[in-house]
């Protein structure tokens, strides 16, 4: 038994060899990191990227 992003496992889950159980009011809240090689400046698209997430932490949504 365990927990692993469903997109990990979409092979097997095709080929029928695991399958999802729905736990009823089981809500698991994720965090995510991001993660860049120390002492490089991010490239510009990852600066809009990151900006654009944080936005959307800060607005609730």
């Amino acid at each position: 038994l365990g927990f692993v992003s469903r997109r990990a496992l979409d092979r097997e889950l095709a080929a029928g060899l695991l399958e999802i159980v729905p736990i009823a009011g089981l809500h698991l809240a994720r965090q995510f990191e991001a993660v860049s090689v120390q002492g490089q400046p991010l490239a510009r698209p990852a600066q809009r990227f990151l900006s654009f997430v944080q936005g959307q932490l800060k607005g609730g949504k």
